[in-house]
């Protein structure tokens, strides 16, 4: 009986002694890979051609740069010019006005307005200031289309007395005579001078004289 028992411990022996551990655990986890991005599902921003990325037509497409706020109404000194006459018509005649001017270079008789502005659009604590100077100076200046008691006074404004020409020295630059609707025939009509001036996509008013001249703008 001891040989067979012997034999089989010798066997379980061998058994135990062929076999191998199992290897331990590795301290770094295996690198998982991912599947690379589809560009169809990235977020809208991905493709905003301000990136860099999109269509090449928008990537190319250069902006409007908008200074006053009229945009393609002041495109050119001839649309600025007839969409100062219109809106000198408003009802709302100081907010529609407001976007025409170049406020920071605006010159009355010679008077550099601008210059006052321009210093308190720097200081952020004064823009309500500014604002409110702007606006009182526009609603004074354009009290005289109250004064027109002809009703196709302005219509004749725009359509035989006005006188443009691009500055020879400055082709940013337009000046325009207007011939005043109000006036006494005997003593002459004054002739007002305005001067346009292209900043980015728009034409601003820039600077305006008051003087009187010949009836031949």
């Amino acid at each position: 009986m001891m040989r067979p028992l012997l034999a089989l411990a010798c066997l379980a022996a061998a058994a135990s002694c062929g076999r191998s551990e199992p290897p331990a655990p590795s301290a770094t986890p295996p690198a998982v890979a991912f599947p690379a991005p589809n560009s169809a599902s990235l977020p809208a921003a991905a493709t905003d051609p301000t990136l860099g990325l999109g269509p090449k037509a928008d990537r190319r497409r250069r902006p409007p740069a908008v200074i006053g706020g009229c945009g393609k109404a002041c495109s050119t000194p001839e649309a600025a010019v007839s969409f100062l006459l219109v809106q000198l018509q408003s009802q709302r005649r100081v907010e529609s006005l407001r976007p025409l001017f170049d406020w920071s270079l605006l010159a009355v008789d010679g008077a550099d307005l601008g210059n006052g502005w321009a210093e308190l659009w720097a200081d952020p604590n004064r823009h309500g200031e500014r604002a409110a100077q702007i606006d009182a100076w526009i609603a004074g200046w354009s009290t005289w289309v109250d004064k027109v008691t002809d009703p196709h006074a302005l219509a004749r404004v725009t359509s035989t007395g006005i006188r443009l020409r691009m500055d020879p020295a400055n082709s940013q630059r337009a000046v325009v005579h207007v011939r005043h609707p109000l006036s006494d025939p005997a003593a002459g009509e004054p002739v007002w001078r305005w001067v346009f001036g292209q900043r980015g996509d728009e034409w601003l008013v820039v600077a305006i004289d008051h003087k009187p001249g010949p009836a031949q703008p």
